[in-house]
């Protein structure tokens, strides 16, 4: 699987729907990020969860195998918790954002999670753009570059499906 099939499948699905909703493409996206990395054989959690004492919301985590959430899914244990996944349809938008995912990176940082940035979309010539300097994470990947004069598909994809291999690989 490329990265691109990942990106077309995004916006095939958000454009059908209609740009009226942000909800439901970024749902949409998380959604389609977890079924592209099963069938890479990486298995995830379901979207929206929680580790257990840290205050907030994960879009996915991929699991240990022998990780056993509670609340139907949603709530891991820190030691279950191969790495966790912040996933953003069309990258990130002003300071303040930028800000609240680095504060939540280093959160789980903090608790010894490894943390990995996507986005489906971005442009590099963009201020607060996700890099790892921003976010204080080296894993930070980019299917796309909307650049006016040179648009053009990256091979992330491969790289963070590797991140993620080696994350679960790693025992505690």
């Amino acid at each position: 699987m490329k990265g691109e099939d990942v990106a077309n499948r995004v916006w095939e699905v958000t454009e059908a729907f209609g740009s009226k909703c942000g909800k439901f493409g970024g749902a949409a996206t998380v959604e389609i990020v977890r079924e592209s990395l099963a069938k890479e054989g990486i298995s995830t959690s379901v979207r929206d969860v929680f580790i257990k004492g840290i205050p907030t919301e994960i879009d996915l985590i991929v699991p240990r195998p022998d990780a056993r959430p509670s609340v139907g899914g949603l709530l891991y244990e820190v030691t279950d918790v191969a790495a966790a996944l912040e996933i953003k349809k069309s990258g990130l938008y002003g300071e303040k954002s930028l800000r609240a995912v680095r504060d939540h990176f280093n959160l789980l940082g903090r608790k010894g999670v490894r943390c990995a940035y996507l986005s489906i979309e971005d442009r590099q010539t963009y201020r607060y753009r996700a890099t790892p300097k921003n976010l204080g994470v080296p894993s930070v990947y980019t299917l796309y570059w909307n650049l006016r004069s040179d648009a053009h598909f990256t091979t992330d994809w491969e790289g963070l499906v590797g991140f993620l291999r080696a994350a679960a690989r790693v025992r505690k």
